[in-house]
């Protein structure tokens, strides 16, 4: 039994070699009778009890012990291991400069010949007294983690890569390989956490992420846990940030050809993957479909018309894909067309006065396109007032009429009759006729305007005090007002000649009897009673702070770089106009060293008692911008078509409850008109109850203001104001001119216009230019046999476009989808016509074509003799 003790403690405290063995037996038994190499063999196939009751224990061993120190377990796994396959990778990683053993090619030789090279390998180390912390860095360097599982030093654990944050960006699809290098005994625990939140199954020190895709971009963090006796360390990597690389969509699945019965459902897929996430178009013959963007194009119970050719854009902020052009073809159906069934009778719903909208809806079912009309006392309604609907077999009509008082009273007052009509090739059938009363107590005076016209003037690049939202919001409100048959200019980001020049140019199309509406966006300042408009060119003077002259100095803007609000009125009501209605969306701060001043001289001169003035605050508050629309247009542009007196537009504003906004108050105030220095009696409040929305009467009053001659030749054309007004607002229309490219002609199309007015289904709004503005829109498009360029196979690697304009804008560009857009600015700083040197390019055969585009003058440029107008 001693013998046995003794064999014991020397097995769980050393290698088994046998020097190392024999030894510590000798000393306490003089003679063993048994085959030491027997004796090893048992100990090394684990058939020794004694083996598993030492090695079942887990042990510590010091980094800086000797590899012949290690546990028989550890030692005899890795000559195991070694023997399979890893003796050589680790003699050549100590030939690299790893441990203090280097082998050279006759030793490795030897090593391989042996009956175990892992034993052979092990001996070497022995006999260059390798260091166990040197041994663990051989393991890790080959990932042999269970070995070094086993290897318990007590080292706390560290990362050894990455030392710091990474951000790398990866495309769709691809597979991320993400690792951690950490050294430490015993081995810690790994865990994966993805913005925080854990990672199933990711457990080790590599983490794959197989097709990359958006829900996989974002933060990722390793965790480590070692427990050291009783105590447990905690640490985390740097973050590794990865990111999706932006991409051009690419098409998985395209466009097939299809062949449809007659009602059957139609559905056309195109699969596509890009980033950002693609965005989807359908075009059925060339046209685009509206309300289609998903990825299929689905239609329910087809007809005949659903066939046709059909492509697919898919697109993103990188680039542009076309589909196939696929085409779908309808069996015509074996049956006849039915003739309509009504579902719905048109209803009124409440009690009408004049000027009142009526909604009327007419509903019916059929299994063929119907066709509606709607009748008015026995006359057919404009397409305008009306809008259909169809949903499978469902069709709707839906009525939208204002009752007109002239109407009314050509009819000596009757009541309204309404009627609709749906026809489809199967029959015809009529509705219920609707009867409307107009119920009306008095008959109020109907004010007309001759003509309307707006001022809009929006600042905000201010040098160091930029602005966001003064261009957006005149947009906005010249929208609402265009739709209310105002004609509007709009002049954005105007020096103080430029300003006042506008003025006079806008004050010249005002008649007598004219609605004219001013509206400011900017910054601007208060003093006395009077409103200043800052220009964009207002320079600043330093001034010294009243009562303490050892302040330092305050920066303050040039009151004679500003524009008055009194200057704008006067111009203005020169002109006589029958409404004049301001909005000055801006500060109204008091400058207390402006107050110190000479006494205001400019004060209101024309008392018309004509005028309201909306404010976006009270005096001595500043005032704020929203996100896409300043605080008053936001809420203001929803009451511009109300129809009721501007007094009262103004209070529905006021009881809107948007006058305390972030403490800011905002006040309507009557303009207080002076003649000279004396005040009125009244504030210049207007008795007449003016709507913005009182039609436009151009001819009623002709005959005022000119001879018969005159009469006679504006009376059978247009008014000649109105004449005038077209010739200011052109900007070139089309050009279209040919360019060749090799042996290829490209039609060129060059398309000038002003900003876009939304259609209201109320009105039927004319081709006239409602829209005047100092900035346009250039639009380029580029065909070929009447196809978008896009669509050819032939410039497949792609276009250059160069714009050059004679103003010294220049834009160079990839032809990426149908047309090029460009915005021209600061158009009252044109001296000379617009001109457009276009060049395309072809890089990949070096084929270059250019023409010349003359765009004329357009809309407000220095040919206006009012822009050479200065102070």
């Amino acid at each position: 039994m001693a013998h046995g003790l003794v064999l014991r403690v020397v097995c769980s405290h050393t290698a088994l070699t046998d020097n190392q063995i024999v030894v510590p037996i000798k000393r306490q038994i003089k003679f063993v009778r048994h085959s030491w190499q027997t004796w090893c063999a048992n100990i090394r196939q684990g058939n020794c009890d004694d083996y598993h009751r030492v090695n079942m224990m887990t042990m510590s061993v010091n980094p800086k012990s000797f590899v012949h120190e290690l546990s028989a377990k550890v030692y005899l796994d890795l000559e195991t291991t070694l023997n399979n396959g890893y003796w050589k990778k680790m003699a050549l990683l100590c030939r690299n400069g790893l441990g203090r053993c280097v082998f050279s090619t006759p030793q490795l030789l030897e090593i391989e010949k042996s009956s175990s090279p892992g034993r052979k390998l092990l001996d070497h180390f022995k006999q260059h007294n390798m260091e166990v912390q040197v041994l663990q860095k051989l393991l890790r360097r080959l990932q042999l983690y269970n070995i070094l599982e086993n290897i318990v030093t007590n080292v706390p654990v560290s990362i050894l890569k990455p030392t710091e944050d990474i951000q790398e960006s990866f495309e769709i699809g691809e597979t991320v390989h993400l690792m951690i290098e950490a050294e430490g005994s015993p081995e810690p625990t790994f865990e994966w956490t993805h913005n925080g939140q854990p990672c199933p199954g990711a457990v080790s020190r590599t983490f794959e992420i197989y097709n990359f895709s958006p829900e996989t971009e974002g933060e990722y963090v390793c965790h480590l846990t070692q427990n050291i006796g009783e105590d447990t360390i905690h640490i985390s990597s740097p973050k590794f940030h990865l990111l999706m690389k932006k991409a051009v969509p690419k098409i998985e699945v395209d466009l097939e050809d299809t062949f449809l019965e007659y009602g059957e459902e139609m559905m056309l897929s195109c699969k596509a993957v890009g980033w950002p996430k693609p965005s989807f178009k359908w075009y059925k013959d060339c046209h685009l479909l509206k309300g289609y963007t998903e990825s299929t194009l689905k239609i329910t119970n087809v007809d005949l018309l659903v066939s046709g050719s059909y492509y697919c854009e898919i697109s993103n902020e990188v680039g542009q894909k076309f589909s196939r052009v696929v085409t779908v073809k309808v069996a015509p159906p074996c049956f006849a067309p039915e003739k309509p069934k009504i579902i719905r009778q048109p209803r009124k719903k409440s009690s009408y006065g004049l000027d009142d909208r009526v909604d009327l809806s007419f509903e019916v079912t059929c299994r063929y396109n119907v066709d509606f009309q709607c009748f008015v006392n026995q006359n057919i309604v404009a397409d305008d007032h009306l809008t259909t609907s169809k949903k499978g077999d469902y069709y709707c009509c839906n009525l939208h009429y204002i009752l007109d008082r002239e109407e009314w009273e050509r009819e000596d007052r009757t009541p309204f009759q309404f009627c609709f009509l749906a026809k489809s090739p199967g029959g015809v059938v009529m509705s219920s006729v609707v009867e409307i009363q107009v119920e009306i107590n008095f008959e109020p005076k109907i004010f007309t305007a001759r003509n309307k016209f707006a001022l809009l003037i929006c600042n905000s690049e201010y040098p160091g005090n930029e602005l966001r939202t003064p261009q957006l919001d005149a947009e906005m409100l010249a929208r609402e007002l265009a739709m209310l048959q105002f004609r509007c200019f709009i002049y954005s980001n105007v020096t103080r000649s430029e300003f006042r020049s506008a003025a006079r140019l806008f004050s010249e199309y005002i008649q007598k009897g004219d609605y004219a509406v001013f509206y400011f966006a900017g910054h601007g300042f208060h003093n006395k009673g009077i409103d200043y408009m800052m220009p964009i060119d207002t320079s600043s003077k330093y001034v010294y702070q009243n009562g303490n002259l050892r302040l330092p100095p305050e920066k303050i803007p040039n009151m004679e770089d500003c524009v008055k609000s009194t200057w704008i009125a006067n111009v203005i009501q020169e002109s006589k106009p029958a409404l004049l209605f301001s909005i000055y969306d801006a500060c109204r701060n008091l400058l207390g060293h402006w107050s110190n001043e000479s006494e205001v001289t400019d004060t209101f001169k024309i008392a018309e008692g004509n005028s309201y003035t909306l404010y976006s605050t009270s005096e001595n508050y500043g005032t704020n911008e929203g996100l896409t629309a300043s605080l008053l247009m936001e809420k203001f542009v929803k009451l511009v078509r109300n129809k009721v007196p501007v007094s009262e537009l103004v209070q529905q504003f006021r009881e809107g409850r948007m006058y305390c906004i972030f403490e800011n108050l905002i006040c309507l105030h009557s303009i207080k008109y002076f003649k000279g220095n004396k005040p009125p009696k009244a504030e210049g409040t207007s008795p007449k109850r003016n709507f913005l929305t009182d039609p436009p009467k151009p001819h009623e009053m002709i005959f005022f203001f000119f001879f018969f001659f005159f009469f006679f030749f504006f009376f059978f054309t247009e008014d000649g104001v109105l004449y005038e007004w077209e010739a200011l607002a052109s900007v070139g229309g089309v050009h279209q001119k040919e360019m060749l490219l090799g042996d290829q002609k490209i039609e060129a199309s060059v398309k000038c216009k002003h900003m876009d007015i939304i259609k209201d289904k109320e009105k039927s709004m004319s081709e006239t230019t409602w829209i005047i503005t100092n900035y346009i829109n250039i639009s380029i498009e580029f065909t070929q046999e009447s196809k978008p360029i896009h669509v050819c196979n032939i410039w497949k690697k792609g276009l250059t476009v160069d714009l050059h304009f004679n103003n010294g804008d220049k834009k160079s560009t990839d032809l990426k989808g149908k047309a090029i857009d460009y915005q021209i600015l600061d158009l009252q700083k044109l001296k000379e016509p617009l001109k457009l040197e276009l060049t395309l390019r072809y890089p990949p055969e070096g084929l270059v074509s250019v023409q010349e585009f003359d765009l004329g003058w357009p809309s407000v440029s220095k040919q206006n003799e009012h822009w050479n107008c200065l102070d």
